[in-house]
């Protein structure tokens, strides 16, 4: 079997001309080393639709705009916006000036047709024409300059089969087989294959269903343990750093991660990576590759086999949360599982619950403003007609010392330690997790520069 790559972009990451021609010369390179060893080599290269910009220039992102337009609003504005963005590209790259217009005459087709708000059997090809339209752009960039190179393929023809539906599509027993039988066909050997990330084709309906918010990622790792690659380069418009660099203005780049360690980011608020397309390298080993479009040395290898240094701390994160105490919550596991009961009916994530007999408390996730906000007070109405007395400390912050085996290290919990004395700070929650890999306090969010700072200055002041 010829050797397989994989490369996924981010929205940011082709969010311009300029940005494209990042993607494109990566894709490439990927692809002229792998040559240089296996004339029969394929890259794949997945890429969103376009992003947010850089410089701030959009605020929506592509997908954004399409699914207002399922929905039924703003449908002609949203649609010359869609339109005027997709030329800048054509321009930058001398591209047919008519090279957009049959994927937004075949989107206004199926507008008009469904009469909008969509039929939902519609709002996946609708949902996905940012990504499919964004393939055939960069599938003609490479071919203009190499000629025959680069193949782009829709949706049909990746053999990404879902369950699930619009939004909701999932991975089937039959998804690798199929993605498999459909790009080990010969005429793709010693070319780059450029298709549409977040969807697949319904095994029942035959119709396009898209992946959640961030299922590029996911789409991408499917890929590659389809096809037997050994790492997936995910591109954006971010690094992965020992902590926010808001903070801790020099904080370096962490080059080597776990899944587990990088699930812990991820629980923290990190968007480097889909929670879901880790969990699928991990299970087929894939090694993750996480690069920043725009500074292309920041780099850091995701993978199983990792080496754990410095008491195995990689990093500390910070997530907004807020702090939900129920007095004389009621012996036994009946009363709190009505509680995460409640909270899960409205969307409610929750950590760290501690708490005994009298007490318990747990930490919601998520930044307190409304949609949360309005979701914990529905939750509180029915906390309190439950019987529940509850008391609830908004502008809170989750701070996360992270690393494999941290909780066995005594490194860790001796910084917590210090930096809190020096501080003196109040802390509603210190835990320490099951599988050992984060250390969590929890206090107010105006002690959290101070905080990281000096954990940061503690911890990896002597380390690269």
């Amino acid at each position: 079997m010829p050797t397989f790559n994989v490369l996924k972009s981010g929205g940011t990451s082709v969010g311009t001309p300029q940005a494209m021609e990042i993607i494109i010369g990566e894709a490439l390179r990927v692809h002229n080393s792998s040559l240089a060893a296996d004339n029969d080599s394929i890259t794949a290269l997945i890429v969103s639709a376009t992003g947010k910009q850089k410089s701030g220039e959009a605020k929506d992102k592509n997908t954004d705009l399409l699914e207002q337009i399922v929905e039924g609003a703003n449908i002609q504005i949203n649609l010359e916006e869609l339109r005027q963005r997709e030329q800048r590209p054509l321009q930058y790259f001398s591209l047919p000036a008519e090279f957009n217009d049959a994927w937004f005459s075949q989107l206004g087709n199926y507008i008009q047709e469904n009469n909008m708000p969509a039929d939902a059997r519609y709002s996946g090809i609708v949902t996905s024409v940012g990504e499919r339209l964004k393939a055939a752009q960069v599938a003609a960039v490479i071919n203009k300059s190499q000629p025959s190179l680069a193949v782009h393929l829709d949706y049909d023809k990746t053999g990404v089969t879902t369950a699930g539906g619009h939004k909701f599509a999932v991975k089937t027993d039959k998804t690798y087989g199929s993605i498999k039988d459909a790009l080990s066909l010969p005429k793709y050997k010693g070319r780059i294959i450029v298709m549409g990330g977040f969807m697949g084709i319904d095994e029942n309906t035959s119709h396009v269903a898209t992946l959640e918010r961030g299922g590029s990622d996911t789409h991408a790792v499917w890929i590659g343990s389809a096809m037997g690659a050994d790492r997936v380069y995910i591109y954006s418009d971010t690094s992965l750093r020992r902590t926010d660099p808001r903070i801790v203005a020099d904080a370096k780049v962490i080059p080597k991660i776990t899944y587990g360690e990088l699930s812990e980011f991820i629980g923290f608020g990190s968007s480097i990576v889909a929670d879901r397309a880790n969990d699928a390298a991990e299970q087929s080993l894939v090694e993750l590759v996480l690069k920043n479009t725009f500074q292309l040395e920041d780099e850091t290898i995701v993978s199983s086999n990792i080496a754990h240094n410095n008491g195995g701390i990689k990093g500390i994160a910070a997530s907004p949360s807020v702090v939900l105490s129920l007095a004389g919550l009621p012996v036994g596991p009946g009363a709190y599982n009505r509680v995460t009961e409640i909270l899960s009916g409205h969307k409610i994530g929750f950590v760290n619950e501690a708490g005994d007999r009298r007490c318990s408390s747990m930490v919601l996730v998520g930044a307190p403003e409304n949609p949360l906000k309005q979701n914990i007070g529905y939750a509180l109405e029915e906390l309190d007609k439950a019987g529940f007395a509850v008391n609830v400390t908004y502008g809170m912050t989750r701070i996360g010392i992270i690393g494999e085996g941290i909780g066995r290290s005594p490194t860790g919990l001796v910084a917590i330690g210090q930096t809190l004395q020096e501080l003196h700070l109040p802390v509603n929650q210190i835990s320490l997790p099951i599988d050992g890999r984060a250390i969590s306090i929890v206090t107010d969010k105006t002690h959290v520069p101070n905080v990281i700072s000096k954990l940061y200055g503690r911890l990896f002041s002597n380390k690269k």
